[in-house]
């Protein structure tokens, strides 16, 4: 900008954005808008000025989306683990500082990567990877678990399966806050080493005291928020829910899950049955597309400590529908009673367009009845039968 003046012209200095006068916490809280739109939003921040990218920088590692396209089955295995061993990579050598600011990772299954990876890991990587390894496991916490870890790094090391980068990802990321994630069950891959993870970090709080001290840090910590979704409907039958997910609802900073395709009937929800009544700080339960027996509801809103809020839409699967023994209005009322002084919302959608066989035959459970007026707390109700 030029200034005049008689005699002489003057440079002035150019004016500030009114967006780097502002203090650090609101510049951060104004970039912190960009991250649900994409990680491309964040990144063209990192590259505007030096004061932003300090701003800017912790923010862009707040979400993972793992680069699988979860409803091709011709898609690379190579080009999705590369995202896995690329970012990882990044906030564990290059940027450790920035593994704390991950809250959401968003990953899903992919075949076995038949081509070496690109860019395989290094000895310098391996060495923090075994570290972690090390840190994480004792004959204490895991059963075999030196041959447990030897597989860990070996897989680690081959780039042989994206589970052993998945988990890699929720012992370093220390702060996460949410995990979506699909198909594990389906293919076996969950109790391997994510489903190890989450089993130990739901028997944290019972592990003897000196244990919990040999370890630096209790894994998934600060995570409230589980979501899940079967890649594809033929998936709806292979998922064996019940072993999977008890673990989950019994994580100490559990709040929210949220299952979308998921079976749970009387012959598969014996797992559930063993979690204490009241022993899980779900308070949010979202069910959609799912089939629940008359029983297997109960057991899973009966280990829920308070629930605030419950949702489930039905949805007609084969060898799943019509069941003699799948839930009713009766029996989801029957489920949430001992909510009744928590729960704010209620959301039920028994596709009423459907053929129910059962419901034939057993007229007083095809209405909540009376006992509705004991949820006194409920704010929204929302029922399709």
């Amino acid at each position: 900008m030029w200034k005049f003046i008689v005699g002489k012209i003057e440079h002035s200095p150019k004016p500030r954005s009114a967006l780097l006068e502002l203090p650090p916490k609101l510049q951060t809280a104004i970039i912190s808008h960009l991250i649900p739109d994409a990680t491309s939003s964040i990144q063209s921040v990192l590259l505007t000025c030096k004061q932003l990218y300090e701003f800017a920088l912790p923010l862009s590692v707040h979400t993972f989306r793992y680069s699988g396209c979860p409803y091709l089955d011709d898609r690379p295995p190579t080009d999705v683990y590369r995202s896995y061993v690329q970012f990882l990579r990044y906030i564990t050598v290059q940027k450790p500082e920035l593994a704390q600011h991950v809250k959401v990772l968003i990953v899903g299954w992919v075949a076995k990567c038949e081509s070496p990876l690109p860019t395989p890991p290094g000895m310098e990587e391996l060495a923090i990877y075994k570290t972690n390894i090390d840190a994480i496991s004792t004959e204490d916490t895991h059963e075999n678990s030196e041959a447990w870890k030897k597989l860990w790094y070996d897989e680690l090391a081959s780039g042989d399966g994206a589970d052993a980068f998945i988990a890699m990802l929720l012992v370093v990321c220390k702060r996460l806050e949410e995990l979506c994630f699909s198909s594990y069950h389906q293919h076996g891959v969950y109790n391997k080493h994510t489903g190890r993870i989450i089993h130990m970090a739901a028997r944290w709080p019972s592990l003897p005291p000196q244990v919990r001290r040999s370890i630096p840090f209790a894994p998934l910590a600060c995570l409230h928020t589980v979501y899940e979704e079967a890649e594809k409907y033929t998936h709806f039958h292979e998922r064996d829910w019940s072993k999977c997910v008890p673990p989950i609802f019994s994580l100490p900073s559990i709040r929210s899950y949220e299952s979308v395709m998921s079976s749970l009937i009387n012959e598969t929800h014996e797992t559930f049955k063993l979690l204490p009544k009241g022993s899980s700080n779900v308070q949010d339960l979202v069910f959609r597309g799912a089939c629940f027996s008359d029983t297997a509801v109960k057991s899973v809103a009966f280990a829920c400590k308070s629930l605030r809020s419950f949702e489930y839409i039905r949805t007609r699967v084969r060898d799943r529908s019509d069941r003699e023994d799948e839930m009713m209005p009766r029996d989801l009322l029957e489920a949430v009673l001992p909510h009744a002084g928590t729960l704010e919302s209620l959301y039920v959608d028994f596709e009423d367009d459907s053929f129910k066989k059962r419901w034939s035959e057993n007229v007083d459970k095809t209405y909540m009845g009376v006992d509705l007026r004991e949820m006194t707390a409920l704010k929204s109700l929302v029922a399709g039968m």
